[in-house]
């Protein structure tokens, strides 16, 4: 009986290692510093917000300044949704939705950002009359 030795790693690492070439690994990091350079462009170029519009339904419920704190009860087919305005920000914290995404979706304060309660639906978009850059948005 004749034994052969494989030369072959079975370390997967290895394997991988030997698939992926200097240039490989090279394109790799600019890939992933291009994604990463757009993201801050993209976000630095979104204008700070300066008001939000509240949709209960299909109908608008109310234009409310970002730069006055206040507490907005907005009802809905479940119930209320309550959305805070604080320190030029808002957010949506207690709503009568099952999975609660909206409450988690957290602060918005640039233009063309939204918070979403779909169960309810009560939708928060916040504005600025300079624009936010954004060539449409459907409803």
């Amino acid at each position: 009986m004749i034994l052969v030795h494989s030369r072959r790693s079975r370390d997967p690492r290895g394997r991988l290692r030997s698939l992926l070439t200097p240039g490989d690994v090279a394109l790799i990091i600019v890939l992933l510093l291009a994604s990463g350079g757009s993201i801050v462009v993209l976000r630095a170029a979104l204008a700070a917000g300066e008001y939000c519009v509240i949709f209960a339904g299909d109908e608008e419920f109310g234009r409310f300044p970002l730069s006055k704190d206040r507490t907005v009860h907005v009802p809905g087919p479940l119930g209320t949704t309550d959305v805070v305005i604080r320190q030029g920000s808002v957010r949506v914290v207690d709503s009568p939705c099952p999975h609660r995404v909206c409450v988690s979706m957290g602060e918005k304060r640039r233009s063309g950002e939204t918070v979403a309660c779909v169960p309810n639906r009560v939708l928060v978009l916040v504005c600025s009359r300079r624009g936010s850059g954004v060539d449409a948005i459907t409803r």
